[in-house]
């Protein structure tokens, strides 16, 4: 288990602080990247470009102590991917609901029909 010398509510702070560190330093590597709390999106001009900017991400991640979740990882490029149930095309330039979130709505708006009265 692993702790923090700090209270437990500045973590995730602290955390992304650190990642944002390590964020400006690949940008200067030039590494396109965007991120959001524990995940990191690279954004590359190629294929080849992709595959380097990915090496050379993981590669500096895991010098500084991260641990990479490669369960959850999507090390290959792509110009379609699902993140934060949406499904992001930037081919076309455009943001999709995932078809989970889809049926979630379409659930919750057959609950709401049913009811006499919105609580």
């Amino acid at each position: 288990i692993c702790c923090s010398a700090l209270r437990l509510s500045f973590v995730p702070r602290t955390f992304t602080k650190i990642l944002a560190a390590l964020a400006a330093h690949l940008r200067g590597t030039p590494v396109r990247l965007q991120c959001y709390l524990d995940d990191i999106l690279l954004l590359s001009s190629s294929y080849e470009q992709a595959k380097l900017d990915t090496q050379i991400t993981l590669m500096t991640l895991q010098q500084h102590g991260f641990s990479i979740n490669w369960a959850k990882s999507h090390l290959y490029p792509s110009t379609i991917l699902t993140r934060l149930a949406m499904i992001i095309n930037t081919v076309e330039g455009k943001v999709f609901l995932s078809p989970e979130r889809q049926d979630s709505f379409r659930k919750l708006a057959q609950e709401i029909r049913t009811l006499k009265c919105v609580p």
